[in-house]
């Protein structure tokens, strides 16, 4: 392959008509031109250059491949260009997954604050569970996934990415309104043996009840399941069963149930998720979800729930 060096000290040459102008250009010497030029030809198996009594003229073979270096370094310098643009979100893309619940309470705030500081950055968000979010980081189709987990088990896989949390999102027990418990500061899950429970369908969501329930000490007897919080609400209010729902759906519960802490604390962890490493546009989102949603290091709670 020929060396890209010496084909831009031929190009240099050509530009400026002689070897001696082309070393103030390079700050090379006369000499070292020569040799550079001679080399070339070695590699090319071809004169490139005639030298005259004033100065060079390029053969055939010599002006091709001065044509074609400079079309090279013009893609260098787009190329160079380019990058600035991305390095400075000038430009690019930021792909994200995350959640439902999180598109509606974390991310809103955290987009809007990058699109009015990179506006010219590409940003796509899509709904999926935590576990394909985070298929999909590894495989390269997104940039960044906002996932959760709990701590009952190793739930989903994280040991080969970034991770950053950022907020823990405590359970609530939801009742109808005229339930016998709606009165109760905190709800002990013991006290809900034998009820039908309304479940959200995300498997993770899932394990979280059958867990909680399980160290209560019966398993739950879902009757309806449904990944809109709202859909939920309305099955609870309709006094079709029992519910527990995250802190960030709360805002969705209609006004016919009421809400009780667990007596026995449980949350969800949520993290902001990367590859090792990230695109400048993915480290830019990364530091603002982490200065509006990084909750202070907190004790981690137990993960036995006493029944």
């Amino acid at each position: 392959m020929l060396d890209f060096r010496r084909l831009h000290v031929l190009h240099t040459v050509a530009e400026a008509g002689s070897m001696t102008k082309a070393a103030e250009i390079l700050a090379f010497t006369p000499s070292a031109v020569s040799q550079q030029i001679s080399a070339l030809e070695r590699q090319a198996g071809t004169p490139l250059v005639v030298r005259l009594r004033r100065g060079i003229q390029l053969t055939e073979a010599g002006r091709l491949l001065a044509d074609h270096t400079s079309a090279l370094l013009d893609r260098l310098d787009t190329a160079q260009r380019e990058l600035d643009d991305l390095v400075h979100l000038r430009a690019g893309r930021l792909r994200m997954a995350t959640f439902p619940t999180a598109s509606a309470r974390l991310l809103p705030e955290a987009i809007a604050t990058f699109r009015r500081t990179h506006p010219d950055v590409e940003l796509t968000l899509r709904s999926h569970p935590s576990a394909r979010s985070l298929e999909l980081l590894r495989s390269g189709s997104i940039d960044l996934a906002v996932v959760f987990t709990y701590a009952f088990a190793d739930v989903i896989d994280l040991h080969d990415l970034h991770t950053v949390p950022l907020v823990r999102d405590a359970m609530h027990i939801v009742l109808p309104a005229d339930h016998r418990l709606a009165g109760a500061p905190t709800v002990d899950v013991a006290d809900l043996r034998g009820e039908s429970w309304i479940q959200n369908h995300d498997p993770l969501c899932s394990r979280m009840l059958t867990h909680i329930c399980g160290l209560a000490g019966f398993t739950p007897r879902v009757v309806f399941d449904s990944d809109d919080f709202t859909t939920v609400s309305r099955l609870v209010e309709a006094g079709l069963g029992m519910a527990v729902v995250p802190d960030m759906a709360t805002d969705q519960m209609t006004s016919g149930v009421v809400l009780k802490p667990l007596q026995q604390q449980f949350s969800r962890q949520i993290y902001a998720v990367t590859a090792e490493k990230a695109n400048p546009a993915t480290l830019g989102m990364l530091g603002i979800l982490t200065r509006t949603h990084r909750a202070p290091r907190a004790r981690r709670e137990p993960v036995a729930v006493s029944g």
